[in-house]
């Protein structure tokens, strides 16, 4: 099965990720599906199979928001 390209630079550090998503807490990004391959029904079926809210940003899927920070957009 081949891997989705990600959408991310190629050259980009985890500090970097960190950055432009805003800041958010690390515990909110999730590594599957991997970072930058996220398409809305990824992020639609580990919502479904984990039974609570997830962000879908940057083709990234973040838990959902834990009362603090910087709201995020659903797509």
């Amino acid at each position: 099965m081949a891997m989705a390209a990600s959408v991310l630079p190629l050259n980009w550090a985890a500090a970097d990720l960190h950055d432009h998503l805003g800041l958010i807490p690390l515990h909110r990004i999730r590594l599957y599906p991997p970072l930058g391959t996220a398409a809305l029904a990824d992020v639609l079926t580990v919502q479904a199979q984990e039974n609570r809210f997830f962000n879908y940003r940057f083709a990234i899927c973040l838990t959902g928001q834990d009362g603090g920070g910087s709201k995020d957009r659903v797509a």
